[in-house]
């Protein structure tokens, strides 16, 4: 979904902000909104969970992600310039713990947890 080959995807753009950590700026088109106004819940995970998948693979690290805790703090608007940013926590053996914000003008919008599990490359052979 967030991949730059994905004709349907958002074509986010990461940068690097440190070891293990990323960030992009996504402006979300009105096909994505839920509630008039508003980027859908399942948006949000997906933009969450890719930041997360992000931090791992800018380092070769292939992996899925195991489980998802998302708290919505407020509501994202959509067509707005929002700040996507992924982080890794920490490792214990084949699994990462991951944390990942959506936040616009300094408000927090969106966080997540993860656990990622270490896959084999193989996964990533038909990837957009």
């Amino acid at each position: 979904m967030c991949g730059n080959e994905n004709p349907f995807g958002f074509k986010l753009s990461y940068r690097c902000t440190g070891e293990g950590s990323v960030e992009a700026t996504v402006n979300i088109s009105p096909r994505f909104q839920g509630y008039h106004g508003l980027v859908h819940g399942g948006v949000i995970a997906c933009l969450l969970d890719s930041a997360m998948a992000q931090c791992l693979l800018k380092d070769s690290i292939p992996a899925v992600t195991g489980d998802l805790n998302i708290r919505y703090r407020l509501p994202v608007p959509i067509q707005q310039d929002l700040l996507l940013q992924g982080e890794k926590i920490e490792q214990r053996n084949s699994l990462y713990m991951m944390k990942a914000v959506l936040s616009m003008e300094n408000k927090l919008l969106a966080t997540a947890t993860a656990r990622f599990m270490y896959a084999p490359e193989t996964i990533y052979a038909n990837r957009y």
